[in-house]
């Protein structure tokens, strides 16, 4: 594999309105961009990492320093979102060099993907059910009572999560106050190392327990398994390194007979493209955390993603991630621009 060119973008998109959760707020997200030349073939790829390092330890500036690295050949084990993103791109060029689609690579199984809007704590759950959602991920904390639209969107028979983001480590006893809402799943209500604390709560709550920030690594994976830690998992590719080892943790779900999900990480259409051909395995049996494009973007970097009228998402079947990047919202919204070309 010859690559021509690679180039990395950062672009600054504002949300549509703030995302507040247990840990942080955000009204803008500068994005990483990864674009690659394969034999004369476009790819491009999208890193997850923040300008800060608050819920992850790799932020925009750190995978901008490791990229160049990683264009060369060599790895960057500690920086797996920064490998995911130009695995992505790399894969995008290949795989529209060869006519086939990620979900087709990846061997996915279905056209369409249950989406999920997630709910922070100053947004408004009817307006999501209103939209056509069937399924919302509510963020919540000790210090923030469930609001009303939980009760609603069940009545409505839409399936509710809610995720905690581990603020519950200090007030563990506090997480049965969640239970017997007829909740889909209760993620993350401990701190990512305390699995003891969340196999506990496994034998003692009816409500699945599902871990996302506990699943760091393939081999964070594997120990929650082996603790039997959690009755569900959430798998973020970046953060697993990339769109194989998405698979890979898959595969470990699968026969370890856990339900599973892709997680979100605010991504744009270059990104949600990719993690809804990962979701299309047919272990991943729990909505996604993806969402329509206007849920997040005004201009998305593709062209948007939206809601069929069951509430799902379809998956790109085109040539590699199988969606077109618009590339003049790129330029407007671009912050600096740097050639990585090995």
């Amino acid at each position: 594999m010859a690559i021509d060119a690679a180039e990395l973008i950062a672009v600054r998109l504002p949300l549509v309105r703030p995302f507040v959760t247990a840990t942080t707020t955000t009204a803008a997200r500068e994005v990483l961009l990864v674009r690659v030349v394969v034999e004369g073939v476009e790819g491009w790829g999208e890193c997850s990492a923040e300008q800060e390092a608050a819920y992850w330890h790799e932020t925009v500036h750190t995978a901008r320093a490791v990229l160049p690295a990683i264009a060369a050949g060599r790895p960057a084990p500690h920086h797996p979102m920064a490998e995911a993103a130009f695995e992505m791109a790399v894969l995008d060029a290949t795989l529209r060099a060869e006519h086939r689609s990620l979900a087709g690579y990846l061997g996915a199984t279905r056209s369409h993907v249950d989406a999920t809007a997630t709910v922070g704590f100053d947004d408004d759950i009817d307006a999501f059910v209103a939209a056509g959602y069937r399924s919302v991920k509510v963020k919540v904390a000790p210090e923030h009572p469930l609001p009303a639209g939980v009760h609603h969107a069940a009545a409505a028979a839409v399936g509710v999560q809610v995720d905690a983001n581990g603020s519950y480590a200090s007030v563990p006893e506090r997480v049965a106050d969640l239970d017997g809402l007829g909740l889909v799943c209760i993620e993350q209500p401990l701190a990512a190392e305390d699995l003891a604390g969340h196999a506990r709560l496994c034998r003692e709550l009816r409500t699945t327990v599902c871990l996302d920030e506990s699943v760091a690594s393939l081999a964070s994976l594997d120990a929650v398994l082996a603790a039997r830690a959690a009755g569900a998992v959430s798998v973020k590719p970046a953060r697993l390194g990339g769109i194989v080892a998405a698979r890979r943790a898959h595969d470990r779900c699968v026969d370890a007979g856990i339900p599973a999900k892709v997680g979100g990480l605010l991504e744009t259409g270059i990104g949600r493209a990719a993690a809804l051909a990962v979701a299309a395995l047919p272990g991943f049996s729990l909505p996604a955390d993806l969402s329509a494009s206007d849920r997040y973007w005004v201009d998305d970097l593709t062209e948007p993603f939206v809601l069929d009228g069951a509430g799902r998402l379809a998956v790109p079947d085109g040539p590699g991630l199988g969606v077109t990047v618009r590339t003049e919202v790129i330029e407007q919204a671009a912050l600096w621009r740097q050639d990585i070309t090995p």
